[in-house]
């Protein structure tokens, strides 16, 4: 019994340590990136989604296409089906 307490107490401990160094590592990166390349400058990998600073043109002869002008409205929805009463007024009152 004790080797087994032993042993869950090692692998805690193994744990344990390795979670605080993944944490210290992931903490490491972050500092480094966001604080030591250069103050305001986003790093280039996060530089990926973001556009130049241009205008942006957008072109809107797709609405007047003779496809586009043959589209209707969808169908009305329909309306939400409420029940009219949903048990007593009072619920805590005795039938």
């Amino acid at each position: 019994m004790a080797i087994t307490f032993f042993q869950q107490s090692k692998k805690q401990k193994y744990l344990l340590v390795g979670l605080i160094s993944i944490t210290v590592v992931a903490g490491g990166l972050v500092w480094y990136i966001f604080f030591q390349q250069g103050q305001g400058e986003i790093p280039s990998f996060l530089q990926l989604g973001v556009l130049p600073p241009e205008k942006i043109q957008i072109d809107f002869q797709i609405f007047q296409h003779p496809i586009f002008q043959e589209l209707e409205d969808p169908a009305e929805p329909l309306p939400l089906l409420v029940p009219e009463e949903l048990g007593k007024e009072n619920p805590f009152a005795p039938e």
